[in-house]
């Protein structure tokens, strides 16, 4: 397995992949902030399709901006030349001056290089990469065929040997045949050989099976469309992750969203991001979305534009997220003060209020200067009160949106996390047999 921020590769689903493939600063920060809705686990950064790629210096400004954006969401840097397969031309020298100044950049979590360019520079930039704690994925691809089942494994291992974090290997299907060789190799190198984990793709709409597999034949990302398809075979990232809960027997058993609600500081954005991975599903902060398409923080939203704007941002927040499936939702505490978002929260299956008490919630948050409490007066005790207040008159709409409920004083994490889905578990076998 391998840990990057809180997404594990190799563990359970394989995790889902969206390239953004935009030419300019305002395409990808477009692409960036689209991602933030999409059900994906990872975001690459194709720099090959960027206009500006040969000026170092503007491609680590443009990923400073995409990381802004993105925060927390592991990001992937691939510059893939044309003859890789990508879209611009560069030379060794380049190729490798532009991945290093970006591993040191300190703005990436992963880069994929090449395995066709020179191996003792690979070894050099691999340690480089590691000692700025970023994660390699080294890739083989072959645009024409696939090649023998032992050929595959041979290179896999080579990556492994060279030291890559991760190992990929995309190959062109010709016809059904291929796809069968690629998954049997896929699986005897999970069998016998990985130590960590790898990738493998078949290319093209008959390999497109194997996009889906990776749980079966030990594949551990699989690529996905956001905008656009960045290699042949890709899927709608959304229609890729309904395919891969329906092949996930766990997951059968979940509702296809769980939205945690609840007062400021009870849990809500921690709690959701491990959950979200224990299960597979993509995490969405509704107040993290909110400051990144706006780009300033939310109690600045309060102070500029005011708090019925903010509101009225979660409810076309609250819409897109209706729509969408296989994923955990922390709403900021106050999203059930308004009647629009009570409409739609009141259809959703399974809507879970993280309960703890006040004296505790207050202590957590009292100090955080990213909270809106400045409304609530300046002294300790007067603040206190005022928060207790606004806590109970928001009380009855907690409970009238919900339908479980979690009381976190003094449980773990941990706990918690066990609790919510036998919880949505009970809920939905209830449902069933009505």
């Amino acid at each position: 397995m391998l840990t990057v921020r809180n997404v594990v590769f190799g563990l359970g689903m394989p995790k889902i992949c969206i390239p953004m493939t935009a030419t300019d600063e305002k395409g990808l920060s477009e692409e960036a902030r689209l991602f933030l809705t999409l059900d994906a686990d990872l975001a690459e950064w194709r720099a090959d399709f960027f206009q500006k790629a040969e000026d170092i210096g503007q491609v680590v400004e443009t990923l400073k901006i995409i990381r802004s954006i993105l925060k927390d969401i592991p990001l992937l840097f691939t510059f893939r030349s044309i003859k890789e397969g990508g879209n611009k031309p560069m030379t060794s020298e380049q190729y490798f001056a532009l991945n290093r100044t970006i591993i040191e950049s300190g703005q990436v979590d992963l880069v994929d290089l090449e395995m066709e360019n020179d191996k003792g520079k690979i070894k050099e930039l691999i340690a480089d990469a590691h000692r700025m704690d970023v994660k390699v994925i080294l890739s083989s691809h072959n645009f024409e065929k696939t090649p023998a089942k032992e050929d595959i494994i041979k290179e896999l291992k080579k990556m492994q040997a060279i030291g890559a974090d991760m190992s990929k290997i995309a190959v062109m299907a010709q016809k059904e045949s291929d796809v069968l060789r690629l998954l049997d190799a896929s699986d005897t190198m999970r069998e016998n050989y990985a130590n960590r984990p790898f990738i493998t793709i078949s290319m093209g709409q008959i390999g497109t099976i194997s996009r889906i597999s990776g749980q079966l034949f030990g594949s551990a990302v699989t690529y996905a469309s956001g905008k656009k398809p960045s290699a042949p075979g890709q899927l709608d990232s959304k229609d890729l992750r309904n395919i891969l809960r329906i092949l996930n027997p766990q997951q059968s058993a979940l509702p296809g969203r769980i939205i945690l609600i609840g007062y400021m500081g009870s849990g809500k954005t921690t709690i959701g991001r491990q959950l979200s991975h224990k299960i597979g599903y993509h995490f969405v902060d509704t107040d993290e979305v909110i400051e990144q398409r706006e780009g300033i923080p939310i109690c600045q939203i309060f102070d500029l534009k005011g708090e019925s704007y903010f509101r009225e941002l979660e409810t076309h927040l609250l819409e897109e997220i209706s729509k969408q499936h296989c994923i955990v939702v922390s709403c900021g505490g106050g999203i059930i003060s308004q009647k629009n978002n009570v409409k739609i929260l009141e259809k959703e299956e399974s809507v879970v209020f993280l309960k703890d008490n006040i004296t505790t919630l207050f202590e957590r948050v009292k100090n955080d200067p990213k909270r809106p409490l400045a409304s609530l007066g300046r002294e300790e005790g007067k603040q206190y009160q005022q928060f207790k207040e606004l806590y109970e008159s928001r009380l009855p709409n907690y409970d009238r949106v919900a339908n479980i409920s979690v009381n976190g004083d003094g449980k773990t994490i941990s706990l918690l996390i066990e609790e919510i889905l036998c919880k949505c578990n009970k809920l939905l076998t209830k449902k069933g047999d009505q």
